[in-house]
């Protein structure tokens, strides 16, 4: 019996310094995580990221990066489309992390928790700090 697992196939939305500086150095180096592929309207900035990391794909829509077989996508793209995203996202039947804000005001908020309630999917935002261990030492 084979009791290994197929890595979590991740798609990046955004190409920007989030995901040059925190998020692709770190998912490079977890052997559990393959990240599939990026979208970002910046096809130049998207490319160069993509090849910085060996990031494979890089996607003209979400629609391209959606059909990539994908687990999770990681939503760090400018604020004000972070609810758009990840609700398309969840729409897709994809976990979402987003990155902070998560919105723009308690209307998306809402919109964002109800996408992930009708998907059955996980909408997580990036609070790392609340993983620190002296933060989950208090707790």
């Amino acid at each position: 019996m084979d009791n290994t697992t197929s890595p979590l196939r991740i798609g990046l939305i955004g190409a920007g310094r989030i995901v040059e500086r925190a998020h692709l150095p770190v998912l490079a180096n977890l052997p559990e995580v393959v990240v599939a592929g990026l979208f970002d309207p910046d096809l130049d900035r998207a490319r160069a990221t993509a090849d910085s990391f060996h990031v494979p794909h890089v996607c003209r829509t979400l629609d391209e990066l959606f059909g990539l077989g994908l687990d999770v996508a990681l939503v760090a793209c400018p604020n004000a489309q972070h609810a758009s995203m990840s609700i398309a996202a969840l729409e897709a039947k994809l976990h979402v992390l987003c990155e902070k804000p998560m919105a723009l005001n308690s209307a998306e908020a809402q919109a964002m928790f109800l996408a992930a309630e009708r998907s059955g999917r996980e909408l997580m935002i990036a609070f790392a700090n609340r993983f620190r261990p002296e933060i989950v030492a208090l707790q």
